[in-house]
């Protein structure tokens, strides 16, 4: 009888880091099931792509289908499996899909390209530490399994890494022989030379309101003029990475940025604070591409499309790392947006400014640069 699996991933990355676990563990031949929450934005999900992930499966012998979890059934007997894997245990859908499913094995494999998980709050880590006692309490016979592809406490797994790395490829070059896929994507992607530059935002929380109460199921309150919280945190760092390009010597610079997925009715905001701050940088050509086409799109037509072009990638999330495996031999460019602008007294000034009010900001991204390090040494 053949194994079960069924795999809870909206994001096409966080899919492909769980075949290559599947591959590194020798489960072939499954009934695979990836199921995900319902998403606005289809382009960034798995879903988009559904076609080529079936046929990457079907080379491991997986017999894959996707489905919504607010289509499946209540009865948790219909959803038994033998593996259930998730980014993170005690994450919503892993809560939603857990009342719905009775799988033996439940393995955690990490957010994004499998990172190692990391809250930044006591708060958040509390009620993380509690749901899962509760789910072993409830399920005593479960197992519990806790596989990143990039742990924080050790190196990586070289045949996992070669795995994934020839998962992403794999399905670079599919999608660059779909038709379907090539021709929604085409149209997003620009034309790259060298020298330029993307700028890969995290999403950026928009203000509404100077106080804002609920009466009687109707919002009443003080409204204000929409802006980003924490935006001088990233602006800053932003300032900061531009300047290095002028200094680099590059003439007139092209500077892409990508919003994220949840910020795509923000285009305008966006472009419109970036100007204003980086109104002293001259000569910068300053464009916000629109939020229809993933990152692993752009690292992997950067790949087949302009491989002369010396493009620099860089962020402050995870989705770095997705670029880097997607960008092989050119993962060099990827880097971390991490640096402050100003002197040497104004720096001390804002990192003792972001340990009190930013904390959860420099944390994430402590986080994130540690886990780069480890793929980038792991990638050699």
């Amino acid at each position: 009888m053949a194994c079960t699996v069924v795999l809870v991933s909206s994001q096409l990355i966080t899919t492909l880091s769980a075949l290559a676990y599947l591959r590194h563990r020798n489960i072939h031949g499954t009934d695979l099931r990836v199921l995900s929450l319902e998403r606005l934005d289809q382009m960034h999900s798995a879903h988009a792509f559904e076609k080529v992930l079936v046929s990457l499966a079907a080379r491991d012998g997986h017999r894959c289908v996707f489905a919504e979890l607010s289509a499946l059934p209540q009865e948790p007997e219909r959803l038994c499996c033998d593996y259930l894997l998730l980014p993170r245990v005690d994450h919503k859908q892993g809560r939603v899909l857990l009342q719905r499913c009775l799988p033996n094995v439940v393995i955690e494999l990490g957010e994004s390209i499998g990172v190692e998980t990391k809250l930044y709050s006591f708060e958040a880590r509390r009620l993380r530490h509690r749901s899962i006692h509760h789910l072993m309490k409830s399920r005593p016979s479960l197992r519990l399994e806790h596989s990143y592809l990039v742990p924080l406490d050790r190196g990586i797994t070289p045949s996992r890494l070669r795995h994934f790395l020839d998962c992403c490829s794999d399905f670079s070059s599919m999608v660059g022989s779909d038709s379907s896929t090539t021709q929604s994507t085409s149209k997003s992607i620009r034309t790259f030379s060298n020298g330029d530059a993307l700028l890969c935002l995290p999403y950026l929380k928009v203000k509404k309101w100077h106080l804002r109460i609920v009466l009687f199921g109707q919002v009443k309150g003080i409204k204000c003029s929409p802006r980003f919280q924490d935006w001088q945190y990233f602006l800053s760092r932003v300032q900061r990475y531009v300047y290095s390009l002028k200094s680099n010597g590059v003439v007139a610079p092209r500077l892409f940025v990508q919003a994220h997925p949840k910020n795509h009715q923000n285009l305008e905001l966006i472009e419109q604070k970036l100007i204003h701050g980086l109104r002293g940088v001259h000569d910068l050509r300053l464009e916000v591409l629109p939020c229809d086409t993933p990152l692993e799109i752009i690292a992997s037509s950067l790949v087949s499309n302009f491989p002369s072009a010396d493009m620099q990638i860089a962020g402050f999330g995870t989705n770095i790392l997705s670029a880097a495996a997607f960008l092989g031999p050119q993962s060099h460019s990827v880097s971390l947006c991490d640096e402050r602008s100003g002197g040497r007294i104004k720096r001390l000034w804002d990192f003792c400014f972001d340990v009190v009010v930013n904390r959860r900001e420099l944390m994430r991204q402590r986080h994130v640069r540690k886990a780069l390090n480890r793929l980038m040494k792991a990638m050699g």
